[in-house]
C-alpha cells in the first residue's frame, strides 16, 4: 500500500474503488490503497474465497469436474460450462450432454460450436441436436432427458440455471476422435434498468419493462451491487441517478458505436473488489462510496464544482509535482477478447508517445493492462489510450481545507489557485476526502486535465502539461532522521509448519518536515564495498570507513509519508548495512544518514509435542499410540525411546526403539524388551529436525509372556490381499476408493467411449479389502486381536477352516475365538457424505 494514501483510505466518510482502466493506471499514481479498502471495508455481508486468479477469458472448454463456483455472464460471451450430466443410449446410439451455463437466466444462444466449427454447418445436420433452458423460474425438465435417461425425472427442472441439452448421433467420421468441445455464443443475464421507470422512488422495481438484456457497465456493475449473487445491497444504499447518468453516458454514440460496452464472464469465487475492478475496464470507471451511497463514475470529461484558494487552507499544502519514475509509464500495451478473431485473447498496438519518453530520459517504461470485459477492438483501443493519458499528468496534493469543502465530494473536479506554489486556476480531481480532528476536510487531489479524455486515434499524441510547485525548502543541515534497524519477530501462533517464526528486516525513521518529496533507503550486505562509479556528488556523505570496492546498494524510492519499510530481500544469517536520504518538493537532496552491521537470522519455535501417548501390552508386542497436530503429520516426525529404569532419566540417556522415521503414523507396534520396569517417552520433530521442547513419558512393568503373532504387514509397506469396489493405491500407499471409471479412464474412441458412459459415477462410498489367508501351523484355540486406522466407518469379518481353502461367508469375531488352523479376514470401510473411504493401517494379532 502506497503509504501516501493512508490517511484518506482509512476516512470512514468517502472513500473510493476504481477498475483496471482509468483507476489501475491511477494506481501507478497512489490511488491503489482507496481501491482496496474502499469496498471491503463496506461490503462485509458474504465472504469470499481470495485464491482464485482474475479471469482473462470466458471459459470456451467443457469443464469436467465435481464443483464448479457459479457464474454470471453479462453482455455477450463465447463460452462453455460445466458438463454436469451425461448418458448414452448404448453402443453408436445417442450421447446426451447437459452443460450448465450460468446462475441465472440468460436472454438467448446466438450461436453453438462444435470445436472451432459452428454447429449449423451442413455436416453435423443430423447428428447435433441441442436445445437451450433459459434458467427462468417457472422452466421445465429437457422432455427428451425424460424420456432417453432413467436418471432424469420431471424433477430436474433446474429452476434459474441456464443450460444446454445437446444431443450427439454416433457417426464414425465425425466423432472418431472422441467427444469433441462444445461452446456457446450467448446473450447473457437480463438486469434492471432504472432508466425504465418513471418514478424514481420505486427502484428497484419490480415491472418486467425494467428486467431487459443489455450489455451496458453501469447497468452490470449496479446488476452485481443488488442482486443476491453480488453484494445485495440494500436500495438506499444506490445513488439511483447516479447509476442513470452513468448508463446513459455508455450508451453515448462515438464513431458509429456505444461508447463503453460490458461482455464477459463474473465467476463468483473471487474477492468482490476484484469482480468489481474488473467490470469497471469496461468503461474505464470507477465507484464511488460516499455518505452511505454508491455512485458510478465511467470515463468522461466532467465540468469543475468547486473553487479554492489560499483562503480555504488551514495549513500549509503538501505535493509532488511529478509522478515518481517507478510510477510512471509511457508505453502502454492492452489485451482484450476479440469476438471478430474467434473470440480469442488479443494484444492491441502499443500506444506510445515518444514526447513522454524523452522526458522519462529516453528508456521506455512499459504497462500492460488486461480488459476481460472488453470484446472490440475499437472499444479495447479507446481504453487504452484513457488509461494512458489520464494519469500521466502525475501532479498530486494534499489540501488542508477548511469547512469551505462540505460540499465538494470524491471524483469532483475543482480549481485551485495559489500563488505561493505558481497554480493559477488549475484543474484538480478529489480522490479522496475526509473530515480531519481539527474539524477540517482532508483532500487528496490529483491533477486533471480535459483532454485527456479526447477520443485519440492510434497514432495521435497528447502535449504533456505543465505543472510547478514553489513550496519552500526544509531545512535539511543537521536534521536527524532517527534512522532505525531491526530484526521483528511475530507472534508465535503465526509459525508455518515448520515451526519458523515470520522474521521481518525492518528499516524505520523520522519525517522532519511536511514538504518532503520522496525517500530514498537503500542496503547492503555489511563488508560489501562501495562501487567506485558511485558519484559521490550524489552521495554527499558515504560512511568514510567504506573501502571502494565493487559491491553496489540496493533500494527503494518511497513516498512522502513513509515511516518504516520491510526489506523482504534480506537473507537469514546475513548482516546489513542501510542508510537514508530525503529529497524536497523542489529538488534539494539530504545527506545520507546511515545505520551499520544489523543482523538478521531466521528464528524458529520449537514444534508441539505429541499428546495422549500410551503404550499397551499384548502378548509380548508393545503398540504405541499418541496424537500430533496436522503440520506434524504432514512434514514432522517422531522418535520413540526407552530406558530399563526406576528413575526419570535424561532423553540423551535413552535407547531408540526404532530406526525408521516415523511419518504420517499415529502408532507403531514392536517386540516388548526384556521383563521389567521401563521408562518410555516420546518426542516431535518438524521437518528442518527440530525438537518440541518437552517429551511425553510412560512407566510400565513387562512380564514375560509367550509371543503369539499372526503374520503381518507392521510397516504397511504393501496390502497384498485382495481388494474390491475398484480400490487403488496412491502415492503414500493408502488402499482409497475410487469409482468404476473416472475421466481418465474414458477411451478416446468414440466406439468405445459410448459403452463406458453409464460408469462415469460418484466415487464408491464403500471400500472392501480382504487378506491372504494366513497358516496357524497347526489347529489351535485363537482370539484375533487387530488394529485398523481409517477414514470413514469400518467393521472386520473372518472365516477360518481346518483345510484349505477357506470357504463360506466372513462373520464377526466371537469374543471366545475358534479352534482352527487356517483364517482369512475381510475389512469394510464405510465412507460418508463428503469422506471417500480409505484404509490407512492395519495389523491383526492373536491373544
Amino acid at each position: 500500500m502506497p503509504a501516501a494514501l493512508i490517511p484518506a483510505a482509512l476516512s470512514v466518510t468517502t472513500s473510493i474503488i476504481g477498475g483496471a482502466g482509468v483507476a489501475t493506471a491511477l494506481a501507478y499514481g497512489g490511488i491503489n490503497a482507496v481501491l482496496s479498502l474502499a469496498l471491503s471495508a463496506t461490503a462485509t455481508k458474504k465472504n469470499y474465497a481470495t485464491n482464485t486468479p482474475r479471469v482473462k477469458n470466458a471459459r470456451k472448454h467443457i469443464l469436467r469436474s465435481s464443483e464448479a463456483p457459479r457464474e454470471i455472464v453479462y453482455g455477450q460471451v463465447r463460452k462453455s460450462g460445466l458438463l454436469t450430466f451425461a448418458h448414452s443410449t448404448g453402443r453408436e446410439g445417442n450421447l446426451h450432454l447437459v452443460i450448465t451455463l450460468a446462475a441465472h437466466e440468460i436472454d438467448s444462444i446466438e450461436e453453438l460450436w462444435v470445436g472451432e466449427e459452428l454447429a449449423s454447418l451442413e455436416k453435423y445436420n443430423g447428428f447435433v441436436e441441442y436445445q437451450l433452458h433459459y434458467g427462468t423460474p417457472q422452466q421445465l425438465a429437457d422432455s427428451i432427458l425424460v424420456e432417453s435417461a432413467p436418471v432424469w425425472s420431471n424433477q430436474h427442472r433446474g429452476q434459474d440455471i441456464a443450460y444446454l441439452r445437446i444431443t450427439l448421433k454416433w457417426d464414425e467420421n465425425l466423432w472418431n476422435l472422441g467427444l469433441p468441445n462444445i461452446s456457446a455464443t450467448i446473450r447473457g443475464k437480463k438486469i434492471y434498468d432504472p432508466r425504465r421507470i418513471t418514478d424514481s422512488a420505486s427502484h428497484p422495481s419490480t415491472q418486467s419493462s425494467a428486467i431487459r438484456y443489455s450489455d451496458n457497465p453501469a447497468l452490470c456493475v449496479l446488476d452485481y451491487l443488488t442482486s443476491e449473487q453480488g453484494l445485495a445491497c440494500e436500495p438506499s444504499e444506490i445513488d439511483w441517478q447516479s447509476f442513470i447518468d452513468a448508463a446513459n453516458l455508455c450508451e453515448q454514440q462515438v464513431g458509429g458505436e456505444n461508447r463503453y460496452r460490458c461482455n464477459g464472464v463474473v465467476v463468483l469465487d473471487q474477492p468482490p473488489i476484484e469482480i468489481v475492478e474488473q467490470l469497471l475496464t469496461s468503461c474505464a470507471g470507477v465507484l464511488v462510496y460516499t455518505q452511505g451511497k454508491y455512485r458510478i463514475f465511467p470515463a468522461a470529461p466532467r465540468s469543475k464544482s468547486a473553487h479554492l484558494n489560499e483562503n480555504n487552507l488551514r495549513a500549509n499544502p503538501q505535493g509532488i509535482p511529478r509522478a515518481e519514475r517507478n510510477s510512471l509509464f509511457n508505453t502502454l500495451r492492452a489485451t482484450y477478447i476479440d469476438k471478430n478473431r474467434n473470440w480469442q485473447l488479443t494484444d492491441i498496438p502499443p500506444i506510445s508517445n515518444p514526447r513522454y519518453i524523452m522526458n522519462d530520459g529516453g528508456k521506455e517504461l512499459s504497462y500492460n493492462l488486461e480488459l476481460p470485459y472488453t470484446t472490440s477492438r475499437t472499444h479495447a483501443q479507446r481504453l487504452a489510450r484513457l488509461a494512458f493519458e489520464v494519469v500521466r499528468p502525475g501532479a498530486r496534493m494534499q489540501f488542508p481545507a477548511t469547512l469551505a469543502a462540505l460540499g465538494i465530494d470524491v471524483w469532483d473536479v475543482v480549481s485551485i489557485s495559489l500563488p505561493q506554489v505558481g497554480y493559477e486556476n488549475k484543474l484538480f480531481r478529489v480522490l479522496a476526502w475526509r473530515m480531519s480532528e481539527d474539524f477540517g476536510i482532508d483532500l487528496e487531489l490529483q491533477e486533471y486535465s480535459n483532454e485527456a479524455y479526447h477520443y485519440y486515434s492510434e497514432t495521435e499524441d497528447r502535449a504533456q502539461p505543465t505543472s510547478s510547485n514553489l513550496l519552500e525548502t526544509p531545512f535539511f543541515e543537521n536534521v536527524n532522521f532517527n534512522l532505525v534497524v531491526k530484526t521483528l519477530v511475530e507472534a508465535s501462533n503465526d509459525a508455518n509448519d515448520d515451526g519458523e517464526l515470520k522474521t521481518i528486516l525492518e528499516a524505520s525513521w523520522k519525517i522532519p518536515s511536511s514538504l518532503i518529496k520522496n525517500i530514498s533507503l537503500q542496503w547492503r550486505e555489511s563488508g560489501a564495498q562501495q562501487n567506485p562509479q558511485e558519484n559521490p556528488q550524489e552521495n554527499p556523505q558515504e560512511n568514510p570507513q567504506e573501502n571502494p570496492q565493487v559491491n553496489p546498494w540496493s533500494g527503494v524510492t518511497l513516498p512522502p509519508e513513509t515511516t518504516q519499510y520491510q526489506i523482504q530481500q534480506a537473507q537469514s544469517g546475513k548482516t546489513y548495512d542501510c542508510r537514508l536520504r530525503m529529497t524536497n518538493s523542489i529538488g534539494i537532496i539530504s545527506k545520507w544518514q546511515y545505520n551499520n552491521a544489523n543482523h538478521f537470522n531466521r528464528q524458529f519455535e520449537p514444534p508441539q509435542p505429541p499428546t495422549q501417548f500410551r503404550i499397551k501390552q499384548q502378548s509380548g508386542i508393545l503398540t504405541a499410540s499418541w496424537e500430533m497436530s496436522s503440520a506434524l503429520y504432514l512434514n514432522g516426525s517422531v522418535e520413540i525411546r526407552y530406558l530399563n529404569s526406576i528413575g526419570d532419566p535424561a532423553w540423551e540417556d535413552m535407547q531408540k526403539v526404532h530406526n525408521i522415521i516415523l511419518r504420517r503414523r499415529y502408532n507403531f507396534s514392536f517386540p516388548a524388551p526384556a521383563p521389567g520396569r521401563h521408562v518410555f517417552a516420546i518426542r516431535s520433530y518438524n521437518r528442518l529436525g527440530i525438537a518440541s521442547e518437552f517429551s511425553a513419558r510412560i512407566s510400565i512393568i513387562l512380564t514375560p509372556e509367550a509371543v503369539k503373532s499372526l503374520p503381518r504387514d507392521e510397516a504397511t509397506l504393501g496390502w497384498p490381499g485382495l481388494d474390491s469396489e475398484f480400490a487403488f493405491k496412491d502415492e503414500n500407499n493408502f488402499l482409497v476408493a475410487s469409482s468404476s471409471a473416472t475421466w481418465r479412464d474414458l477411451q478416446d474412441s468414440w466406439r468405445e467411449l459410448a459403452s463406458t458412459w453409464k460408469q462415469l459415477l460418484p466415487a464408491k462410498k464403500i471400500l472392501i479389502y480382504t487378506t491372504p489367508t494366513i497358516d496357524l501351523g497347526t489347529i489351535k484355540p485363537i482370539i484375533p486381536i487387530y488394529q485398523i486406522t481409517a477414514h470413514g466407518q469400518f467393521n472386520i469379518n473372518w472365516r477360518y477352516s481346518d483345510t484349505l481353502p477357506c470357504e463360506g461367508e466372513f462373520s464377526s469375531i466371537s469374543d471366545t475365538g475358534e479352534n482352527t488352523r487356517f483364517v482369512q479376514f475381510q475389512i469394510k470401510v464405510q465412507g460418508g457424505k463428503s469422506t471417500i473411504p480409505k484404509l490407512l493401517h492395519l495389523i491383526i494379532d492373536e491373544q
